[in-house]
């Protein structure tokens, strides 16, 4: 148990009934409210003696616990440097052998757009061949079925025939739309998948972790995506001092805050 010290014995003595006397007040008149000022006017002198006595003991303890820690950080700061190095180092690395892999992935992915470009072009000559041997419209369809029972047809070939077929039988059947449709969906880009690699060898240790850099430039474009979900609430931090604030400055105007409730109510210090 911590041994006091004389006057802080005797501090705690003169503070020691105040707790009681306060919960055994009564107001009733103004005489008594006068007497209860006078009683907080006291408490607040026993409140500064007691700081005046500590303060000293806190100062020294603040300024032993402050040369502490500047003796620790002067000496974590060597390590902390050269840990961040090597980091920024595998960092460099890692960046570069991304970077060598989306360019080898780019690559890839236009040879495999270009191929597919290819084959739609013998495609559309295969049919082509066909319209130009077929007299109508139903002959093109039954040609390009006996076409499609090959066995060497690529997929881009045998989607391109079928699309042919669903357009001429839309022809036939006189629906001009349907027929724009098929024509307009066959003339879409088809999305080429990437072929991803592999990514660079891990290391034993070596971590890699994603991360953002961000500027906001419209705070309250932000608080628009937030409240059409594309952010979470959890984003933002409502100041609930700074709204206090604000409804206190125009309380004579009762102003209304949509998403706020609130009443103004009083509250009695003494100076």
């Amino acid at each position: 148990m911590t041994q006091l010290l004389p006057q802080e014995q005797e501090i705690k003595k003169e503070v020691g009934g105040l707790l009681e006397a306060a919960r055994e007040m009564a107001i009733t008149n103004p005489a008594q409210a006068g007497d209860v000022v006078s009683f907080v006017r006291g408490i607040n002198a026993s409140i500064k003696k007691v700081n005046d006595f500590f303060k000293p003991m806190s100062d020294a303890a603040h300024a032993a616990h402050k040369a502490i820690v500047a003796r620790r950080d002067e000496t974590l700061a060597i390590p902390e440097q050269a840990k961040s190095i090597a980091n920024q180092k595998l960092t460099t690395y890692n960046r570069e052998q991304e970077a060598i892999r989306m360019e080898a992935e780019a690559k890839l992915r236009e040879k495999a757009r270009k191929e597919h470009e290819r084959q739609l072009e013998k495609a559309q000559a295969a049919i082509d061949k066909i319209l130009s041997k077929s007299g109508d419209h139903q002959e093109t369809i039954e040609l390009l079925n006996m076409e499609l029972k090959r066995d060497d047809l690529t997929d881009i070939e045998r989607r391109q025939m079928e699309s042919q077929i669903e357009m001429e039988q839309a022809i036939i059947d006189n629906n001009q739309e349907k027929a724009e449709e098929i024509q307009a969906r066959a003339e879409e880009p088809v999305f080429v998948a990437p072929t991803i690699l592999p990514q660079t060898e891990k290391v034993a240790g070596m971590v890699v972790k994603s991360k953002v850099e961000m500027q906001i430039i419209n705070p309250l474009a932000v608080l628009k995506s937030i409240s059409e979900g594309l952010l979470p609430m959890s984003c933002v931090k409502i100041n609930e001092a700074e709204i206090k604030k604000q409804i206190l400055a125009y309380k004579d105007q009762k102003r209304v805050y949509p998403g706020i409730s609130y009443r103004i109510v009083q509250e009695t210090h003494t100076r």
